[in-house]
């Protein structure tokens, strides 16, 4: 499985070694030059953002008895929603080859200060971290991803830039999306994060509450009970790698 295939690269390399491949991608754009990319019968591709719905990842790992599932996440997500994902992954499919590929993942295992002090810290290291992470996620209010917002426009059809109203637009002028209008209200003038009608219909609730329209409700209150019964096995061996193809040595 390839999680993050954007468009089909990885995937096309894994569907030449491997019987069959599943890519998930969040943006549908990608996904239709994916499919062009890797036209191979054994490579499938369907649109999930497996960071907020990572029980469909399992379901899909399970569904097609996946051996290996590559991680491609972006640097815009943040530690504690890529460290609780992949946590999720080795709990429910600890049989699975997990590799990832994440900025904010490799930084934290370069600058963790518990592996600095202990040579066989690799085994406690990714647990440890698991934990923190967990602890900041309860009750800690922030707005969803950028990409969760659904797509508005301009009259003239331009699409307004989710990134630059939600968090932080990296592309800045070289962005082909509008970055006058306000997201949520339509007004000029304003990002959405700063908009005052928002605030005021939609108070930001925590992390677990911005993704009841991809769950169930009995689903999120078993991943609450989950988190809660965190275990901390001192099996778990993990490598970080950045984008510049280096590792963290753990």
């Amino acid at each position: 499985m390839d999680v993050g295939c954007s468009t089909g690269m990885t995937t096309l390399i894994m569907a030449r070694r491997f019987k069959k491949v599943v890519g998930l991608d969040i943006a549908p754009l990608a996904l239709i030059e994916a499919r062009k990319t890797c036209p191979n019968e054994n490579a499938q591709f369907l649109e999930i953002d497996g960071l907020l719905a990572k029980e469909q990842v399992v379901e899909i790992a399970l569904d097609n008895k996946a051996t290996g599932i590559w991680v491609d996440i972006g640097g815009n997500r943040e530690l504690d929603t890529v460290v609780l994902f992949l946590w999720y992954l080795l709990r429910h499919l600890p049989h699975v080859a997990l590799i990832c590929k994440s900025e904010t993942l490799y930084k934290a295992a370069r600058t963790s200060e518990l592996r600095m002090e202990n040579e066989c810290a690799g085994v406690r290291w990714f647990p440890e971290l698991v934990s923190e992470c967990a602890q900041r996620q309860m009750g800690k209010n922030r707005l969803a991803h950028p990409q969760q917002y659904p797509l508005k426009t301009r009259e003239d059809g331009l699409p307004i830039c989710r990134f630059h109203n939600y968090d932080i637009c990296k592309k800045k002028e070289d962005c082909p999306y509008d970055h006058t209008m306000c997201h949520f209200c339509l007004m000029l003038g304003h990002r959405a994060r700063d908009c005052t009608k928002m605030k005021s219909e939609i108070p930001v609730g925590s992390y677990r509450a911005k993704r009841n329209h991809h769950k169930k409700k009995h689903q999120i209150a078993e991943e609450e009970e989950e988190e809660e019964e965190i275990a901390r096995p001192d099996d778990v061996a993990v490598v970080a790698v950045g984008d510049d193809g280096g590792e963290g040595d753990l």
